[in-house]
């Protein structure tokens, strides 16, 4: 009993869960922190990468990419429409994630009802409003790495194992050593998103646990951190594509 008293005053974590934890996903407007969670993490970072590779390397595959250009002359014009139209897909995608967990949301309810009093709307917009708006950010920074490996290497199936490697690399140096985790993509995504362990739910896919004397990430650390990738892949594919060659 003692144990339980103590466990109930420490922050909930995946050695601490509780099912009040889920009471976000069994509101309408909270359930919206499952899809800001998962665009945010390993599993929209997929989906993105596979938009851009599509969007943009799919144009090499097919040799479409010089009529379009003939279409808009102007290649910085095209490159910055690639990734904002990939980025809109994937706020898209998000948006309609929260849609479909809003209308089912009742229906988990009554199917597994949880211990305490429902969360207001107010509740759940409580719980759901810091990652909805910074979710974004993170989905366009997915956006300009795809579209940037899909630049460099001209080939879709390729710019989306690549990316995908860089990911899942990220994530792996980030949780195990403790030198390199601040330098990296995992970390700084971490601190935006101010990602925690999980409790009773998994809300996100990415690292949130990192090495015996790595600082947890803050949100500024982030903010700087994923500022500085879009602006390296900016001038990266910016160059890249200026000089790329359309004729094959």
């Amino acid at each position: 009993a003692y144990r339980r008293q103590v466990a109930a005053t420490k922050p909930s974590s995946r050695h601490n869960a509780r099912p009040s934890d889920a009471l976000a996903v069994e509101q309408p407007l909270g359930a919206g922190k499952v899809a800001a969670g998962f665009l945010a993490s390993l599993g929209g970072a997929m989906l993105v990468f596979l938009l851009a590779a599509g969007h943009l390397a799919g144009e090499w595959d097919h040799h479409t990419l010089k009529s379009l250009l003939c279409q808009e002359g102007r290649r910085g014009r095209v490159l910055a429409a690639k990734v904002a139209s990939v980025w809109i897909a994937g706020v898209a995608l998000m948006v309609a994630d929260w849609a479909v967990l809003a209308a089912v949301s009742p229906l988990w309810r009554a199917a597994y009802p949880l211990p305490g009093p429902a969360l207001s709307w107010a509740g759940g917009w409580s719980a759901v409003a810091a990652d909805a708006a910074r979710a974004p950010l993170v989905i366009g920074v997915f956006a300009i790495v795809g579209v940037t490996t899909a630049v460099l290497l001209r080939n879709a199936l390729a710019a989306v194992a690549v990316a995908s490697a860089l990911v899942l690399a990220s994530l792996t140096v980030a949780g195990n050593v403790v030198a390199l985790a601040p330098w990296t993509l995992a970390y700084w995504v971490s601190g935006w998103m101010q990602y925690r362990s999980h409790g009773f739910v998994v809300y996100h896919f990415w690292v949130d646990g990192f090495p015996a004397g790595a600082h947890p990430p803050s949100v500024l650390a982030g903010t700087i951190g994923l500022l500085a990738v879009i602006l390296l892949c900016a001038v990266v594919s910016s160059a890249a594509f200026r000089d790329a060659d359309i004729t094959g």
